[in-house]
C-alpha cells in the first residue's frame, strides 16, 4: 500500500504539469484546436489518478488493513465497511430523544471478545433532513452486551447554554 501510494503521490503533480504544459498554447491564446488533445488525453489520466488516491485507495487500505488488523486482535471479529450499528439499536439505546429523521453510517465491527457481544461503527444521526445544526450525533457509536442488568436511564441533552447565554453558558 505504501508503494501504491508514493507511486500515486509522484504520478498525481506529474501528470498536473504535463496537462498545465500541453495546455500552455491555450491558455495564451497561441494555441490551436489539434494541440488541446494531448493536455485533454494528460487530464483524463489526472481525474482517473485523483479518483485512485482519494476513493479506491483508502476503501481497498480499510478493507485489507483493518481486516488484517482484526483478525490478528480477535479473529472472531467481522468488519464491513458499508454497513454500521442499526437505527433500532441506535433508537434502543435511549441516550436521545429527538426524533431522527437522517441516519447513517460506515465501518461496522462486530464480533464476540470472550464472553461479550461486542459491536460499533460510525454513525451520523440528524433531527432534520435540511439543517446542518440539528445534528444529534457524530462519531463512533458502541453497543456491548455485557450480561449485566443496570437500573435506570440517561439522556443526553445538547449543550445549548453557551449558545444562548454566551461565556456565562460555558461556565455553566
Amino acid at each position: 500500500f505504501e508503494q501504491r501510494r508514493r507511486h500515486l503521490l509522484i504520478k498525481i503533480p506529474l501528470l498536473f504539469t504535463v496537462m498545465v504544459i500541453l495546455f500552455l498554447p491555450a491558455i495564451t491564446g497561441y494555441g490551436i484546436p489539434l494541440v488541446y488533445l494531448p493536455g485533454i488525453i494528460a487530464l483524463i489520466f489526472l481525474i482517473f489518478a485523483c479518483d485512485e488516491l482519494f476513493r479506491k485507495y483508502p476503501t481497498d487500505f480499510k478493507n485489507t488493513i483493518t481486516r488484517t488488523i482484526l483478525t490478528f486482535i480477535d479473529p472472531s471479529l467481522s468488519y464491513y465497511s458499508n454497513n454500521c450499528i442499526s437505527k433500532k439499536d441506535f433508537k434502543k439505546c435511549n441516550l436521545f430523544e429527538d426524533h431522527i429523521e437522517r441516519y447513517s453510517g460506515s465501518d461496522l465491527i462486530q464480533g464476540k471478545i470472550g464472553k461479550t457481544n461486542i459491536k460499533f461503527s460510525y454513525i451520523k444521526a440528524d433531527r432534520s433532513k435540511d439543517n446542518n445544526d440539528s445534528e444529534i450525533f457524530r462519531g463512533l457509536f458502541i453497543v456491548i452486551d455485557m450480561n449485566k442488568e443496570f437500573h435506570g436511564q440517561t439522556i443526553i441533552y445538547p449543550n445549548i447554554a453557551e449558545k444562548y447565554l454566551g461565556p456565562i453558558g460555558k461556565i455553566l
